[in-house]
């Protein structure tokens, strides 16, 4: 996967329609994979910039490290050559509302149509930091979509909705251990058990 370091190259990317994709992926599973797939097809996107945070900050570097090593794994970037994903240290700046706002204008005075991809789980916390800008919001929904739906119209949000997702998220898969090769790739999981990440740091009797 290629990693995104500065900012000037996110406005050096080529074609017209950029998405961004932003939350914990931690761990990133075969859902989100789908999503991008999908909205990437449905939308003729010419690029999908993954934007991963850390709940933690001062393990924050160390932690967005472990999943774009993960993402770079899962989402088998020697075909998919359209998924960037930013840089840590980008990514802690694009976390604050005046930077996202600098973005976003200089990216539409470069003619760009810009999208943000969210899941229902990360709504709440995502769409208000765009809901003021020009952007058309992607949302993949694993149960029924009207209240979120309704929710959003009312905010008089552009939105389009993916409905068929994959019925997992990364919390699930944390409590779960059991279900990891379902939603996650061998090599995601090989990952995870050498640098003793979830569920690996304490061992896990229920995983086989």
């Amino acid at each position: 996967m290629k990693v995104i370091s500065t900012v000037d190259e996110v406005f050096s990317l080529p074609g017209k329609r950029i998405a961004f994709f932003g939350g914990s992926f931690d761990p990133p599973h075969f859902g989100h994979l789908d999503f991008i797939r999908k909205a990437a097809v449905m939308q003729k996107l010419d690029h999908i910039i993954v934007c991963p945070h850390s709940h933690n900050p001062e393990k924050k570097v160390a932690e967005i490290e472990h999943r774009l090593r993960m993402m770079d794994l899962i989402f088998e970037t020697n075909t998919e050559t359209n998924i960037f994903a930013l840089s840590p240290i980008v990514c802690h700046g694009i976390q604050n509302q005046l930077f996202i706002d600098d973005i976003l204008y200089l990216l539409r005075r470069r003619k760009k149509e810009v999208y943000v991809l969210l899941g229902c789980d990360s709504l709440e916390h995502c769409s208000a930091m765009f809901q003021s800008l020009d952007v058309t919001f992607i949302i993949g929904c694993r149960v029924t979509r009207s209240e979120v739906e309704k929710r959003m119209l009312s905010q008089n949000c552009k939105c389009i909705f993916i409905d068929d997702m994959f019925p997992c998220s990364s919390t699930r898969i944390k409590g779960e251990p059991q279900i990891r090769d379902i939603y996650l790739s061998p090599e995601v999981v090989s990952y995870i058990e050498q640098n003793h990440l979830y569920w690996s740091q304490q061992g896990c009797e229920d995983c086989n």
